[in-house]
């Protein structure tokens, strides 16, 4: 059956070499989709496994190596959007890797319900992790930080406390209460963000800024 794959890997400014990585997670990823939609599966199945192979790379900003966040913590989101279910989302998971098998699993909940009840369609925070880890194992809280992502939140940390522009002064109060990020030692440091194995972070530019959401359409 004829289809169309397209792949969005985020937004920014990043290096020639880490440009040319990205168009082959692009070529990968379409690759795989492409695959399964020709053995006939869903458009919905291919997406969500198109997206998992986004947030298993520590290029693009989700999942593996996803932006640190203010408050020095992990979070991280994803949505369906479909013309048979509808649209389901899940936001404000810390630590979990993929947040689209929670969407994905939201999805099942709407498509098998046979009870009075609608199942929920927007979920945030633990309550989403809770429930749907139940169902699914490989939906777990682990440390999803890389060198990179580390690097690139010290990086902005150094940026905002140095140079800070008129709209972002902060009084001493505001420092205190976490709304800019504070100097930390070394040792803090290392005992926040343990760093990861090497061979992930293997081949990435540490400071090239990649953001903005991810996502395959089918």
């Amino acid at each position: 059956m004829p289809h169309i794959v397209a792949v969005h890997t985020g937004a920014g400014n990043c290096s020639h070499d880490t440009n040319k990585l990205l168009k082959a997670l692009c070529k990968r990823v379409c690759s795989e989709v492409s695959k399964l939609l020709a053995n006939g599966r869903s458009a919905t199945d291919a997406a969500v496994a198109g997206t998992v192979l986004l947030e298993d790379s520590p290029l693009t900003n989700a999942g593996l190596g996803s932006s640190i966040t203010v408050d020095r913590k992990t979070k991280t989101e994803a949505s369906i959007c479909s013309t048979v279910s509808g649209f389901h989302c899940a936001g404000d998971l810390e630590n979990v890797r993929h947040p689209i098998k929670i969407v994905e699993l939201m999805v099942n909940e709407t498509m098998e319900n046979n009870s009075k009840y609608i199942p929920p369609r927007v979920m945030v925070g633990q309550s989403a992790i809770d429930r749907y880890s139940k169902k699914d194992a490989s939906i777990c809280q682990t440390n999803i930080c890389t060198k990179r992502s580390i690097k690139m939140f010290y990086k902005a940390e150094k940026h905002f406390n140095e140079k800070p522009s008129a709209k972002r002064q902060k009084t001493n109060e505001d420092l205190n209460n976490g709304n800019i990020v504070k100097e930390v030692s070394t040792s803090e440091k290392n005992a926040m963000f343990p760093e990861e194995e090497s061979k992930k972070d293997e081949g990435v530019e540490p400071l090239s800024g990649v953001e903005d959401t991810v996502g395959v359409i089918c």
